[in-house]
């Protein structure tokens, strides 16, 4: 019925303001792994007098770097995507609607058609 009329939605800058400090978090994170990993770890890695050290630190640099860009372009496209809304005019269900809803989509994944 009338839920929801006259409540006005949040902006849209405002909840990227209140995301900021997660978004921080997460990229200090990204930075702070990346830095480890390929600073300090592979960097004496590579300064080892054996070649079979230097080997392993060459693949180890090269498959942690692909993954560390899969990674950070993953993140970049979730940050540049859209929740997504529920559209005004979206028809709700009734606590029984939804209830016999839920069981004639049990009773098709069960293969039981016709239960409802």
């Amino acid at each position: 019925g009338g839920a929801g009329i006259g409540k006005k939605r949040p902006k849209p800058q405002s909840r990227h303001v209140v995301g900021v400090p997660f978004v921080a978090m997460v990229v200090a994170l990204l930075g702070w792994t990346w830095y480890v990993h390929v600073v300090i770890m592979d960097w004496h890695l590579l300064h080892a007098s054996s070649g079979s050290t230097i080997a392993i630190a060459v693949i180890d640099l090269i498959v942690f770097n692909i993954i560390f860009a899969f990674e950070v372009v993953s993140y970049a496209r979730i940050l540049g995507t859209c929740p997504g809304y529920v559209p005004k005019g979206w028809p709700r269900m009734s606590a029984e609607e939804a209830s016999e809803s839920a069981g004639a989509e049990m009773a098709r994944l069960n293969g039981s058609e016709g239960a409802t």
